[in-house]
């Protein structure tokens, strides 16, 4: 199950951990869930310029602490290397800072 830069567009009173949990309790053993979100650990200015871009549209952007990104994969085994920045998961390409932080895991259904 990918879900790939979605969570960060639904508010808390939409409850994402329930959404989610309803979709990995659905999936099969040996199922993988894959999902990036924007970590409140990102760099305040920046976080305050995306918001400022998207006030007076349809598409706010919610910042998650990495404890609340978690719990997403609660009941699933994360795989190496865990949450973790996205910009990081592949150790062998060159990638400039971001200001921005977007954490993400893969977890496995046993």
């Amino acid at each position: 199950m990918l879900c790939v830069a979605v969570l960060h567009l639904v508010p808390d009173a939409e409850d994402p951990e329930g959404i989610v949990a309803q979709f990995r309790d659905r999936m099969c053993a040996g199922s993988y869930l894959l999902l990036s979100q924007f970590a409140s650990d990102s760099d305040p200015e920046a976080m305050a310029e995306l918001r400022a871009v998207a006030a007076g549209t349809p598409v706010e952007t919610y910042f998650r602490p990495r404890s609340q990104i978690l719990r997403f994969f609660n009941g699933l085994e994360l795989i190496e290397p865990g949450l973790a920045d996205v910009q990081e998961w592949r150790q062998d390409t060159a990638t400039a800072p971001t200001r921005l932080r977007i954490a993400g895991a893969v977890g496995r259904k046993p």
